[in-house]
């Protein structure tokens, strides 16, 4: 059954800071080695392009700016998941030790 809700629903996805930084190291080692598996490069530029561009996407374009030091945090966090994502894959393609 579907039903609609009145009112607001508050979800938390994370305890705190530490636990969605956590999750961030626990997401991108997923995703990058799902990239590697696929033959994905990332050239190392990649990494602040990543950044700025979560960043300015998400506390500009999406309306971060609006929602003061939390919308500040989820777009400094948004930037550091994508730049991380490009690290770990670059970690596990060119600085890998080769046997």
């Amino acid at each position: 059954p579907v039903a609609t809700m009145k009112g607001h629903f508050l979800h938390y996805s994370y305890c705190d800071s530490a636990h969605h930084l956590a999750k961030i190291i626990e997401y991108t080692n997923k995703a990058a080695e799902e990239q590697v598996r696929k033959g994905t490069r990332v050239p190392r530029i990649a990494v602040p392009v990543k950044f700025m561009a979560a960043f300015f996407r998400s506390y500009l374009l999406r309306g971060g700016i609006l929602e003061g030091y939390a919308g500040f945090l989820w777009a400094l966090r948004g930037g550091i998941y994508s730049a991380m994502k490009a690290v770990r894959t670059i970690e596990r393609t060119e600085l890998r030790p080769r046997p």
